[in-house]
């Protein structure tokens, strides 16, 4: 069976791309805008690649391996967007935009493609793939390994949230595990109430004993967290699963939403993500299972290009990572945009997106191989776009 994955590795809090990827020919610009929180031109690594000499912060080197080796690439300038937008149409509301912009609830729902709805993209996606097929699976295929389910909720199918590895049920081990399973499999329940619960208690606790044996049959050899883990595993079991298609949101280690101490902050975070992001693949790679997987950054918005002390405020457009083996990277996946561009900054140097991550999304669901029917269906903002598929792929 061949099958494919998309791992979504969430940074909540409104991730400050400014920080992460930088262009060394417009260095003076970035660090006379940045401050405090300026990186040292000398700690930078450079890409080349880009019309700017890209670089990535110095605490990438495992990434900057993976873009050059032309595994990864960054996407520049992407964020919530509905349709082309300059900053004087955004002044003047002259074009639609995002609701409750710089708002972390609202930002993360646009982002996650549940605004109003009561599923999100990812879900969608495996609902149009699965249509009129069957998953033999108690496991689905629409997996978040946090709580947060809005990104994976489908309309045709159920999320399954997994926390962690089976040990636990809901934190109840021993004796207690035991009188719930007594409780659940007793037969004299007459009542329909009584029946059902009886059933939800019972699938819940089978399938933790589920998890266990199967997660047991996949050692791990890297110190991942427990989300990464939990994904590694699901993908390299995709086959015992009947999974031909998967997608799992992992939320990223630590909050992003730096209104302070944003230097240390993110210095100290970057060596955890960089490390997470490469051990990842490193594990697949142990598994056998890393050539039809693709991973992706996302966020609820990026953050002010100026400081606020040591901080920085909530923005718009930012840069994502994207990598795995079928990417086709080495390259930039967008345009930077200039920190001195009066089209695509407002005037508290937020960051206005070229590209909309709704583009970065069709394109992964084309991947998936979703028809243009069924793309336009869950991405109905891409049709503002003249550029439905970014190139991600060969």
């Amino acid at each position: 069976m061949s099958t494919k994955t998309i791992v979504i590795f969430y940074l909540y809090g409104g991730h400050d791309g400014s920080n992460m990827l930088i262009p060394l020919d417009n260095y003076d610009s970035y660090a006379s805008y940045r401050g405090d929180i300026a990186q040292s031109f000398d700690s930078l690594l450079p890409l080349d690649i880009g019309h700017n000499n890209l670089s990535i912060h110095g605490n990438f080197p495992r990434m900057a391996e993976m873009i050059k080796s032309g595994m990864a690439a960054p996407i520049l300038g992407t964020g919530n967007l509905y349709e082309p937008t300059t900053a004087q149409q955004h002044s003047d509301k002259s074009v639609s935009l995002p609701p409750f912009l710089f708002s972390h609830s609202h930002q993360q729902s646009v982002n996650k493609g549940a605004y109003q709805q009561y599923s999100g993209w990812a879900g969608r996606v495996l609902d149009a793939w699965h249509e009129n097929k069957t998953i033999p699976s108690p496991i689905s295929c629409s997996i978040t390994t946090h709580s947060d389910r809005t990104l994976m909720s489908a309309e045709t199918m159920p999320a399954s949230q997994i926390l962690n590895e089976g040990e636990t049920w809901q934190g109840v081990t021993g004796d207690k595990l035991t009188a719930i399973g007594r409780i659940a499999s007793d037969a004299s329940y007459d009542h329909l109430v009584e029946r059902v619960a009886s059933q939800i208690l019972t699938d819940a606790v089978d399938g933790q004993t589920y998890l266990k044996d199967l997660f047991s049959q996949y050692p791990s050899s890297t110190n991942m967290t427990t989300g990464a883990t939990i994904a590694a595993k699901l993908i390299a079991a995709a086959g015992q699963l009947g999974h031909e298609r998967q997608i799992i949101h992992v939320a990223a280690p630590g909050g992003y939403d730096t209104h302070a101490e944003q230097f240390d902050t993110l210095n100290s975070k970057y060596q955890v993500l960089d490390n997470l992001y490469a051990d990842f693949i490193t594990e697949l790679e142990n598994y056998g299972v890393a050539d039809q997987v693709v991973c992706i950054t996302a966020s609820d918005f990026g953050r002010s290009l100026k400081p606020n002390s040591r901080g920085t405020d909530h923005g718009w457009g930012s840069h994502h990572l994207l990598w795995g083996k079928p990417v086709n990277g080495g390259q930039a996946f967008g345009e930077f945009i200039g920190y001195d561009d009066p089209d695509y900054w407002t005037g508290a140097k937020r960051m206005i997106p070229k590209l909309s991550d709704t583009q970065s999304y069709a394109t992964l669901a084309r991947w998936f191989g979703l028809n243009e029917s069924q793309i336009d269906s869950i991405f109905p903002e891409l049709v503002n776009f003249s550029t439905r598929d970014l190139g991600f792929f060969s």
